[in-house]
């Protein structure tokens, strides 16, 4: 029941976000390209793209994107928070195997297709329990650790010139140590 309770106050932790897979096309000024031209660039090779043409061949031979003009424009899978205002827009708003462009960002002309949609999920419980009861259990001993050691501390603090009723209350045994000196030695040996 502790668990189960513990896994509603973090079940975000175990939750998916929706991830869109996605090509691109970046058409930037520049190499002869003005404003209107790279525009005009773009919206040709989306009409190519919407035509049949091979969208990973069009992004290989045309985009300006070092990153994934080589391959084929492929951006992998990305969530929400991860691209350009008019781009996340555009690509959160598309069906799978749609394409769409050109979109003006920041960086240039953009044309974009949406290769996949994978929905949000949440693990469930009993896929989680492994992970949550390990964390469940280092979050309570760390709780527990932390209520012990101020209590211990206020009762010390009460109890100035002597530790036996301070044992008693905490049911702890009261140890000494001889022979531990500014140099170390002893028990502690000779760690700081």
């Amino acid at each position: 029941a502790a668990l189960r309770e513990y896994y509603e106050q973090v079940k975000e932790n175990y939750e998916s976000p929706e991830r869109r897979k996605a090509s691109h096309i970046l058409i930037t000024t520049g190499d002869g390209l003005d404003e209107a031209a790279a525009e005009k660039k773009a919206a040709d090779l989306a009409a190519q793209a919407k035509s049949g043409a091979d969208f990973a061949q069009l992004a290989k031979e045309n985009s300006k994107d070092p990153g994934s003009a080589a391959q084929g424009g492929d951006l992998g899978w990305a969530q929400r928070g991860m691209f350009v205002g008019p781009f996340e827009e555009a690509l959160f708003a598309m069906s799978p195997g749609e394409g769409r462009g050109p979109i003006k960002t920041q960086f240039g002309y953009l044309v974009i297709k949406l290769e996949d949609v994978e929905q949000p999920s949440v693990r469930s419980f009993e896929d989680a329990r492994p992970e949550l009861e390990s964390a469940y259990r280092a979050e309570r001993a760390q709780s527990l650790f932390y209520e012990q050691t101020q209590k211990l501390g206020d009762l010390a603090f009460e109890s100035l010139t002597e530790l036996d009723s301070v044992a008693r209350a905490m049911d702890l045994p009261i140890k000494t140590v001889s022979g531990f000196t500014r140099e170390g030695g002893g028990e502690l040996g000779n760690d700081a």
